[in-house]
């Protein structure tokens, strides 16, 4: 078995490999196309666990290794980035920290959706229509926004508890609100806004910090051809002091669920009926009793 660290860039990838007893064998680089792929899969066969970070292009690279018989698992970009020195930040530390990652066993694993789980809906198709959004957001509502902060890293801790929240503001704005892009073939509507609990989690963050809560804006981008409505929308989540406190006791009761699952070891499979309990959703449907045997 071989441990490799692949950092992908636009025109060329650099990668390193460790053998099983943690030495480092070989490393170079290869264009970043589908030919350098095919010469790093010749050159150190199909015996290999990789780790690739989550970037542009991820779901391709994972699909054509993981069907040459390679192991592959993405990396969260943000946790890679935190454990390397800015100063020494480079595609060759890059890739030698992601080989050492893959051969401790320490990947930030995120589940990544396969160029194959898209149904009837085309790749091409979407790239094109997420590209038609992307610049009607550029047009339309990106010049009003002023942003200060952008993936501002926060941690909610809690007396007594040894864990803790963390999470990443998409924008900051000058005005002191929060802003965060949604794209979707449906725009974000008020009550996805009223119950979905980023835009609290967010609030209790602000509070904690002891800064002024501003307003939490979805700015939510429709891809796809419009043939009504607008491409892009504001739509507003305030939160109340009342609905900060709830989350926050929600939040500490799944944490006690969850410790007394750890200290059990009794974990209680999801509902059957959930969005997250199937295979396009989640990384474990394979190895889950409640998934693909049923």
């Amino acid at each position: 078995m071989q441990y490799v660290g692949i950092d992908w860039a636009y025109r060329h990838a650099r990668w390193c490999a460790i053998s099983e007893q943690g030495e480092l064998t070989a490393e170079a680089t290869t264009p970043a196309d589908e030919d350098g792929l095919l010469r790093l899969v010749a050159r150190l066969g199909p015996d290999v666990r990789t780790c690739i970070e989550l970037m542009s292009g991820a779901v391709s690279v994972r699909d054509r290794l993981e069907r040459a018989g390679w192991r592959v698992e993405v990396a969260d970009a943000r946790r890679v980035k935190a454990l390397a020195p800015l100063a020494a930040k480079t595609d060759k530390v890059d890739a030698r920290l992601l080989a050492t990652l893959a051969f401790r066993d320490l990947v930030s694993a995120v589940w990544v959706q396969s160029l194959t789980d898209f149904g009837q809906d085309d790749p091409d198709d979407l790239r094109e229509q997420s590209r038609e959004a992307l610049r009607g957001y550029l047009e339309q509502l990106a010049p009003s926004v002023r942003p200060v902060s952008a993936e501002r890293r926060f941690e909610l801790r809690f007396d007594g508890a040894e864990w803790s929240i963390v999470g990443y503001l998409d924008i900051e704005d000058q005005s002191g609100d929060t802003v965060d892009v949604k794209i979707g073939a449906k725009h974000v509507s008020e009550a996805r806004a009223e119950r979905d609990p980023q835009p609290t989690v967010y609030g209790l963050a602000c509070r904690t910090e002891g800064r002024p809560a501003g307003r939490f804006l979805f700015h939510s981008i429709r891809r796809g051809p419009i043939r009504s409505g607008e491409r892009c929308l504001v739509v507003p989540a305030p939160r109340s002091a009342a609905q900060l406190v709830a989350m926050e006791s929600r939040i500490a009761q799944t944490a006690r669920q969850i410790a007394r699952c750890v200290e059990t070891g009794d974990w209680p499979l999801s509902s059957p009926d959930g969005w997250w309990c199937a295979p396009g959703q989640c990384r474990h449907w394979r190895d889950c009793p409640a998934g693909s045997p049923f």
